[in-house]
């Protein structure tokens, strides 16, 4: 992941698309993936939690990090990006998918602190990953 043309950390993704880890500031955290409710955890080395994504795949759902909460919304029905809201209900920021058959995404979450960014983004890419497995297994099973 990079911001600016600068390289911000790498995102490694573990077995079974429900984990994963990055380093940033020399601290490094884990992503995890509850098994069930579309929940996710940040966690630090530690284990400490510094931040939870509930109701992940749903069309609304949120980011508890740094003591806020912040809203997001599939952009539109059956698409993937995702847009995060302002205290209005307006989009203030998004998360894009990369088009074509690469996994990748584009993010602008102003607002959230670099961790929370690189959470979120990679919640979306383990999820993208987790739909991209299914409709592959899923073509195989019926060809």
């Amino acid at each position: 992941m990079s911001r600016d043309g600068q390289l911000l950390t790498t995102f490694t993704s573990g077995k079974g698309q429900s984990k994963g880890s990055f380093r940033l500031g020399g601290a490094e955290y884990t992503v995890r993936a509850h098994a069930f409710g579309g929940t996710y955890e940040l966690l630090t080395e530690a284990g400490t939690c510094v931040a939870t994504a509930e109701r992940v795949g749903r069309r609304n759902w949120s980011l508890r990090a740094s003591g806020q909460e912040f809203v997001f919304r599939r952009a539109s029905f059956a698409g993937r990006n995702q847009e995060l809201l302002g205290a209005d209900g307006e989009p203030v920021g998004s998360i894009a998918c990369a088009a074509g058959f690469k996994l990748g995404a584009t993010a602008d979450l102003p607002g959230l602190a670099d961790e929370a960014q690189v959470f979120v983004t990679a919640v979306m890419l383990l999820r993208w990953q987790r739909q991209r497995n299914t409709v592959a297994a899923s073509t195989a099973a019926s060809g």
